[in-house]
């Protein structure tokens, strides 16, 4: 059965010292990979597709210095009680 999605189109604005990051990223790629190397664009998207929730928001709160002690989302799910 075939897959059928329409994506969404984002704009994001990117300060130009963040698209540096990325670009750079993908010329280091480019030397390892070659031609199969993805380009600028394609690994900001490659970043944002395909995560999961929950590392979502673990990569945010280590990127705002959340204490570990005030709580992660991997420690917020209430955990299943096993039947006996």
């Amino acid at each position: 059965m075939p897959n059928h999605f329409r994506p969404l189109q984002l704009t994001i604005a990117l300060p130009p010292s963040d698209f540096r990051v990325y670009a750079a990223a993908a010329r280091i790629l480019a030397r390892i990979m070659g031609t199969r190397a993805p380009d600028t664009v394609t690994l900001i998207q490659m970043q944002l597709c395909g995560r999961d929730p929950t590392g979502v928001a673990d990569d945010h709160l280590d990127s705002i210095g959340w204490p570990l002690a005030k709580g992660r989302v991997v420690s917020l799910r209430r955990s299943r009680s096993k039947p006996r």
